[in-house]
């Protein structure tokens, strides 16, 4: 049998109106029904991108340094850099990562050199990834770099789930779960039953997806990994 992860957004919406009693089983959802769902996921996925680096988001991508350039567009945007290595021919040197203070605080922004740190200014739209010193003249050198890509917006039914299997029970449960403030469970029992059992089953993907190690830094209103 083969393995696959095709589930679509009209299937686990179908699952999640299922959970609050707003479908029958094996009768579809309305129209008006499958599009608050959606609306409901789409949101919902987006914040659980909040919760840090999840091994299936891992993305990487290399930057062509430019002479006398400090500031490279990273498009698409992604949520986090985790990592960026300065690639000069085959060996790469690990940067510091700076916070938007620690750049600021910088005395000249304008120095010369090979880069030996960064800092990564995500906008709402947009991503660039600001380098420290600025190298004057560029030969063939890169920005490596290893970071959390964005979860693929959900905008319709047929939509697949930008998520492996092994989230599809705990998107299904959480979904209901959030369900509940548009279509209110009056069995005050199995309420309560499906906000345990979303909370518990996130907790068991948000363990599984986390890397193995952490890297604390200090950010402008607190602590970041």
């Amino acid at each position: 049998m083969a393995i696959t992860a095709t589930k679509t957004a009209g299937d686990l919406c179908t699952m999640a109106l299922r959970r609050v009693g707003v479908v029958r089983k094996g009768q579809p959802a309305s129209a008006e029904d499958m599009s608050v769902a959606i609306d409901t996921l789409d949101l919902m996925l987006k914040e659980w991108q909040l919760d840090g680096l999840k091994q299936f988001e891992r993305t990487t991508g290399s930057l062509p340094v430019t002479g006398a350039t400090a500031s490279y567009l990273i498009s698409p945007r992604v949520l986090r850099i985790q990592s960026a290595r300065w690639k000069d021919g085959a060996n790469e040197t690990d940067l510091e990562s700076l916070t938007g203070r620690e750049y600021d605080a910088l005395p000249n922004k304008a120095a010369t050199g090979r880069a030996t740190s960064y800092f990564y200014d995500r906008q709402a739209t947009t991503g660039t990834l600001i380098v420290w010193p600025v190298l004057t003249t560029a030969n063939s050198e890169t920005i490596e770099w290893t970071g959390q890509r964005e979860v693929e917006d959900i905008t319709q039914s047929t939509d697949v789930i930008d998520a492996p299997s092994e989230y599809y029970s705990a998107i299904t449960w959480n979904l209901a779960n959030e369900l509940m403030a548009d279509y209110p469970v009056k069995n005050a029992v199995r309420a309560q039953q499906i906000t345990a059992t979303a909370a518990r089953k996130y907790n068991e993907v948000q363990g599984y997806g986390r890397p193995e190690y952490f890297e604390f830094q200090p950010d402008d209103d607190g602590y970041r990994f």
